[in-house]
């Protein structure tokens, strides 16, 4: 029996706290410093940094992973990876959920394969590089795992969730020493060159015009922006945050039990595609009801799934 004051209780909160005043203080020096202020790198980002520096300055001076310590149980890098796996699958959810104005129509489709065509393309890239990085490093190193290059492809494209899940499968199923670490460091990786390598176009874009920035101050918003007809009112027992937020955790416990049923290695990394599919199944259910006047209110306020 654990008792509540225990570290291995607390580590998984003290995590969370950690991750969270790292969004405060990016908040803060974002607001603070001018050219924090005027770049493009999204809070998140610089969260992730400053918790990076803080992390390696620790290292650097103890020797010991700032997140393996005591105050978060000897497991905080385990649930970093667990948060990591999770939360990219929650998007998926939230975004799914929110309700669908814009039809297919000509120009649409038009977008949607100008869209589709350079992202094949790009992981058809990533795969040919995967596997020229693996030919060149396995002719150097000795005992070199022959598929980790492929996690290349998975950690720029697939994003975190199957760069882990396939680095866990290499080191569990074939003995790929280090394999989900390798895959987190991948996919790692190609975020931080997404974020560079994007902010700095951004910042191009803008200089030469193309892009306009407006400050928050010029923002208007309406009561339209965080609210339609229709909705249930704020006023009712449970809010309206509680109530989005059971339904985005509802859908995942349907896209668990897909994957329960299923029961696949390959399945598991797959959870933000299950996730939108049974979001999907959800909202054509809730449209079902409404049509047939058993739901009388919209439950889903895309403002806050947005957020």
């Amino acid at each position: 029996m654990a008792n509540f004051w225990e570290s291995n209780v607390w580590g998984f909160f003290n995590v969370l706290a950690v991750v969270l005043m790292g969004l405060l203080a990016a908040n803060t020096l974002k607001r603070k410093i001018p050219f924090l202020k005027k770049s493009l790198i999204p809070t998140s980002v610089l969260a992730g940094t400053v918790l990076l520096i803080i992390a390696s300055i620790y290292k650097a001076i103890t020797g010991d992973v700032l997140f393996d310590t005591t105050l978060f149980a000897k497991s905080g890098s385990a649930y970093l990876e667990m948060i990591t796996y999770h939360t990219l699958a929650l998007g998926f959810i939230a975004a799914t959920l929110k309700t669908t104005k814009s039809h297919l129509n000509k120009q649409r489709t038009k977008e949607i394969f100008n869209t589709g065509v350079p992202t094949v393309a790009t992981y058809l890239l990533q795969g040919v590089f995967g596997i020229a990085i693996t030919i060149i490093a396995a002719l150097i190193l000795k005992n070199f795992f022959s598929a980790s290059g492929i996690l290349l492809a998975f950690g720029f494209g697939q994003g975190t969730g199957q760069a882990l899940n396939y680095g866990k499968m290499y080191e569990t199923d074939f003995g790929f020493a280090g394999g989900t670490t390798w895959g987190l460091t991948i996919a790692t990786v190609g975020f931080l060159v997404a974020s560079i390598v994007g902010v700095t176009y951004m910042n191009i874009l803008r200089k030469k015009g193309k892009l306009k920035l407006r400050s928050e101050e010029s923002i208007k918003h309406t009561l339209e922006d965080y609210v339609s007809d229709g909705e249930i009112p704020i006023t009712e027992s449970v809010d309206k945050f509680t109530i989005n937020f059971c339904m985005v955790f509802l859908v995942y416990a349907i896209a668990f039990l897909i994957m329960r049923i299923v029961n696949v290695n390959l399945i598991w990394g797959f959870n933000f595609l299950l996730g939108v599919l049974s979001a999907v199944l959800i909202k054509a259910v809730m449209n079902f009801f409404k049509k047939k006047n058993a739901i009388k209110k919209d439950y889903v306020n895309d403002f806050l799934m947005t957020r």
